[in-house]
């Protein structure tokens, strides 16, 4: 979340970033992704303009999973 917007996540860069190492990077994301703080999705060559697959992750700031956390608030 600290990063600004429009910053392009690369798994690779987070690697670069981590003194830990790939493996540490993939235990956050499956940990992540387990608890509905992230989302992949995986593209294929024909939905995207690039012809190439494309992995997108979708961080989210509150859990997708736990729908007792309003997302938005309302004050009167």
């Amino acid at each position: 979340m600290d990063f600004p917007h429009e910053w392009n996540f690369s798994k690779a860069g987070l690697i670069a970033l981590c003194p830990d190492g790939e493996s540490a990077v993939d235990s956050a994301l499956n940990e992540l992704k387990e608890w509905g703080y992230l989302e992949i999705e995986v593209k294929m060559p024909n939905e995207n303009p690039t012809g190439r697959i494309q992995t997108v992750y979708k961080f989210y700031e509150y859990s997708a999973k736990y729908t007792s956390i309003p997302l938005s608030y309302t004050t009167l």
